[in-house]
């Protein structure tokens, strides 16, 4: 069974970095990615969709519904890189930060 992340159901943006076999990040510039949305069997996803950003390496995923699992993939000349296995719960938080003192 593949472990997932709990996350709410907000639009929210995605970015992928390249890097090379040495460790280099490559520049936007020296790459054209595609995005998809999987399921967790690996098929298209039902969940969200993908809407591209400013460049090919950023996107927006697009809820489309309110509850599924769903992972992202973005791919560059046969490279593939995966998001975790994201679960969509309602009201899940989305991030947290902790600071010192009180609220600012």
């Amino acid at each position: 069974m593949t472990e997932s992340i709990d996350i709410p159901a907000d639009d929210v943006p995605a970015h992928v970095l390249w890097y090379d076999r040495l460790g280099a990040e490559l520049s936007p510039d020296k790459t054209a990615t595609t995005w998809t949305a999987e399921d967790a069997a690996g098929g298209v996803s039902t969940v969200v969709s993908i809407t591209p950003g400013q460049t090919d390496e950023q996107a927006t995923v697009v809820f489309l519904a309110s509850t599924g699992q769903f992972k992202l993939v973005a791919m560059t000349e046969g490279v593939r890189a995966e998001s975790p296995l994201y679960n969509v719960v309602p009201g899940a938080p989305a991030s947290g930060v902790i600071a010192l003192g009180g609220p600012a």
